[in-house]
């Protein structure tokens, strides 16, 4: 006699296998879903980090152009014979006498000079000033261990430019923004190659080409500026 077997037993012999194929489907969804927000995740903190030092670094171009402003302001606003800024709060250049007149550039140095005459430079065509990083290296200064060649923003215009904060009362620069200034020959008959403490009768005719380096936030974000000022005697 051959054994029958009912609907219900037979669901019941099936029933085991059909529950493991469901676990299986749902840890694959969790999965996909974990992967698709580590995705989003990793793009949201990369457009976070690109904004972040899109911004730095237009806070090291403002600071780089303000201390374009601020060697204009040095060069325009100079007085003889020692190239103080009248009633401004400035500080005079010691040794100086009409430092910014296109004919008598007295206190500038090739690889530019120290302190008291910070950052005035003598042109050198082979070796720009702005390139010697031997003489004149702006991170450095702006640290505190370097050989102060170059000028911080408000050292002769008695501006401060550590007053400019944000709302959290964190500077906006992390440090504040510095500059040289180098004698350069209008016309390629001027001795390039005049002396330090040169000054009237020497072939003078000299513009001067500021070089500025500006900060963000961080320190590696610099960016750096240059502008031709021209004065007449």
């Amino acid at each position: 006699m051959v054994p029958s077997f009912s609907a219900s037993r037979v669901l019941r012999l099936n029933a085991p296998g059909q529950r493991g194929f469901s676990l299986i489907v749902a840890l694959m969804m969790l999965i996909v879903i974990i992967i698709l927000g580590i995705s989003a995740s990793q793009m949201s903190i990369n457009e976070e980090r690109g904004a972040r030092n899109d911004r730095d670094r237009q806070l090291a171009f403002q600071a780089a152009e303000a201390a374009l402003k601020d060697a204009e302001y040095e060069i325009y606003g100079s007085t003889a014979p020692a190239c103080t800024l009248a009633g401004q709060g400035g500080r005079m250049r010691m040794g100086t006498f009409t430092c910014f007149n296109e004919n008598n550039y007295f206190g500038y140095a090739l690889g530019c000079s120290g302190p008291p005459n910070a950052g005035l430079c003598i042109n050198n065509p082979s070796l720009p000033a702005y390139l010697d990083s031997t003489n004149v290296d702006f991170y450095k200064d702006a640290t505190g261990s370097g050989n102060n060649h170059t000028v911080k923003y408000g050292r002769y215009s008695g501006r401060d430019f550590g007053s400019q904060q944000t709302l959290a009362g964190l500077p906006v620069s992390i440090y504040p923004p510095r500059y040289i200034i180098e004698a350069v020959p209008k016309n390629t008959s001027v001795n390039s190659s005049t002396a330090p403490g040169a000054g009237a009768g020497s072939g003078g005719n000299v513009m001067f080409r500021v070089t500025a380096m500006g900060f963000g936030a961080n320190a590696n974000s610099q960016v750096v500026l240059q502008a031709v000022v021209a004065t007449q005697d």
